[in-house]
């Protein structure tokens, strides 16, 4: 998961529009989001394994899917913002 952060972050910060690489991204992200759920739901199922904590979880799948939103959202030039619409 952190890996998969960690890449959305830079292309985040590198502002890149190239969709073929947003789309890998997403993809990590994606299959990494999957898996931590998976391997939460499988440890918290099994009663001889001791159950990933919870928050932790919550707050990496939380966190990966607000980074899925930034990259699928669209990006804008143009700088009109809410303060600039009231006067």
């Amino acid at each position: 998961m952190a890996d998969a952060q960690a890449a959305a972050r830079r292309l985040l910060a590198l502002g890149t529009r190239e969709p073929g690489e947003i789309a890998r991204v997403r993809g990590m992200l994606v299959d990494a989001l999957v898996e931590l759920r998976r391997a939460a739901d499988v440890a918290a199922g099994e009663w001889w394994q001791r159950a990933l904590p919870e928050e932790q979880v919550a707050r990496a799948e939380q966190e990966g899917h607000r980074l899925l939103a930034r990259l699928a959202a669209p990006v804008r030039d143009d700088k009109v913002g809410c303060e600039q619409t009231q006067g």
